[in-house]
């Protein structure tokens, strides 16, 4: 049995606002630790984690293409990507 299946179970709620793990009976609908609006799932969380996925991947290319980090060593810099960076800090 998962976690979720069981918290369902029992009726419990966790708080977005403080982490607070509330029962969710009758007509609650607050937090009792911070007054935050309890709901079972933040709306939207198919098309949020869609969102996320497009963002990372769109944002991958150019963060290791460009250059991200200027190191100086001995008086002679070099811009780095992170692929490089990682490499030239290993050397």
């Amino acid at each position: 049995m998962s976690s979720p299946a069981l918290a369902d179970e029992l009726g419990l709620c966790l708080c977005h606002g403080c982490g607070y793990a509330c029962e969710q009976g009758g007509h609650v609908h607050t937090c009792a630790r911070c007054g935050a609006p309890l709901h079972r799932r933040k709306t939207n969380a198919i098309a949020r984690g869609w969102a996320f996925l497009v963002a990372a991947l769109v944002f991958y290319v150019p963060a290791n293409l460009l250059p991200v980090m200027h190191t100086e060593m001995l008086g002679s810099g070099s811009d780095s990507t992170i692929g490089g960076g990682v490499v030239e800090f290993w050397e």
